[in-house]
Order: structure tokens, then C-alpha cells, then sequence
């Protein structure tokens, strides 16, 4: 249990901040003001994926601003999370 709390998906992914989910939504149609309105679940994964690997601050994506900020011991705890997201 301790193993998988210290490696949770998302856990530490501080980069994903409100902003970019709530503007990658709206990119997305799926904002209606500030409230979240999906027709599926699906569309929880579309925005995830989305605001994780395609919505750009600066020309970068929250996973090339999460491997360039997040400290050395972050990155090693999270390697196979950030190398998922990286990939998807």
C-alpha cells in the first residue's frame, strides 16, 4: 500500500495547474463557464490527455514543464508516470 501511494498516477504532478485543464476545456467544448460538463467519461480522458500533452504554455507541454522544474528525487518517483504520459 505504501509502495503504491508513493507511485500513484498523477500523484505529484503539480504542473497540471486549473488554468490549463479549465482552458483546455474550453478548447475542447466541454466548459460551460467554470463547471465541467461531459457527455461520457470518455471525455475525462480526452481532457486529461489533452491538457497533459497538447495544450502549450511557452511552446511546452505540462509534461516538458513537469521534467524541466520538478526536482531529481520527483522525477525518479515518478519515472514511469512521466514516461507514460510522455508517450501516449
Amino acid at each position: 500500500m505504501k509502495r503504491w501511494k508513493r507511485l500513484q498516477p498523477g500523484r505529484g504532478l503539480s504542473c497540471l495547474e486549473r488554468d490549463v485543464m479549465m482552458k483546455s476545456a474550453k478548447l475542447l467544448g466541454i466548459a460551460r463557464g467554470d463547471t465541467l460538463m461531459f457527455d461520457s467519461m470518455d471525455e475525462t480522458n480526452v481532457l486529461m490527455d489533452f491538457a497533459l500533452n497538447e495544450y502549450k504554455v511557452k511552446g511546452k507541454n505540462a509534461i516538458e514543464i513537469y521534467r524541466e522544474t520538478a526536482n531529481y528525487n520527483e522525477v525518479e518517483m515518478h519515472r514511469g508516470t512521466i514516461k507514460r504520459c510522455g508517450n501516449s
